[in-house]
């Protein structure tokens, strides 16, 4: 991962504040760049353009990475909707029947329940 960027745990280590689990197959551990971790130590709830985020998606366990998901704020501005998000995420570590656009319904319905269309409630 790029310098600077913050890992918010290992998801190897049970409890750890990085891995999330939403259901018994699903892992994710997720690395925040600079830009947002700077967003979320100052208690912003509107990111700045360029935060970014990239998660490892595992399932069947804690092992093997088999996708991965990014979001990156495109414009200075919020939305409602999602639109000021870039969305790319795959499902089996190609970009095979990835998913990639603004604004993505798929992505943004369910970030949408999170700040800023973040959902992890990890703070560095």
């Amino acid at each position: 991962m790029a310098q600077g960027w913050h890992i918010p745990g290992d998801p190897h280590s049970r409890g750890s504040g990085a891995r999330f689990s939403w259901s018994t197959r699903w892992y994710v551990r997720t690395y925040y760049n600079p830009i947002l971790v700077e967003d979320l130590q100052a208690n912003k709830t509107v990111f700045r353009r360029g935060s970014t985020m990239v998660k490892e998606l595992y399932f069947d366990g804690e092992e093997e990475v088999v996708g991965y998901a990014v979001m990156t704020k495109v414009r200075k501005k919020s939305g409602d909707e999602g639109q000021v998000w870039l969305f790319y995420e795959t499902f089996d570590g190609t970009n095979n029947g990835a998913i990639f656009g603004k604004g993505l319904e798929e992505c943004a319905d369910c970030h949408s329940t999170g700040i800023e269309f973040l959902r992890s409630d990890f703070r560095p």
